[in-house]
């Protein structure tokens, strides 16, 4: 589930805003969380600037205390989301 704001100028520059909800598993630990990223694009400099988040609190079930950061890049397949996180040894 996503909510996606966008915004693109007559320049070529771009900027995105998205929240979204995941669901899984990891480190076979079941749950969710909350995941905040955009992106900022100059077209004159060609130079694309993301960013992501994993929500501080977000994360319920076996993934409660989830934390870290989030990278997305594209190919020509779409997008692939890259997590780099913690869980706490203890949120079982």
């Amino acid at each position: 589930v996503a909510e996606l704001l966008t915004c693109e100028t007559e320049s070529g520059g771009a900027g995105y805003l998205a929240m979204e909800r995941g669901e899984g598993t990891l480190d076979g630990r079941a749950g969710s969380f909350g995941l905040q990223h955009g992106g900022i694009y100059d077209a004159s400099t060609d130079n694309a600037t993301p960013y992501g988040a994993i929500v501080p609190g977000s994360a319920t079930g076996e993934l409660a205390g989830l934390r870290g950061s989030a990278e997305y890049q594209h190919d020509d397949q779409g997008a692939i989301l890259t997590l780099h996180y913690e869980l706490d040894a203890g949120s079982q």
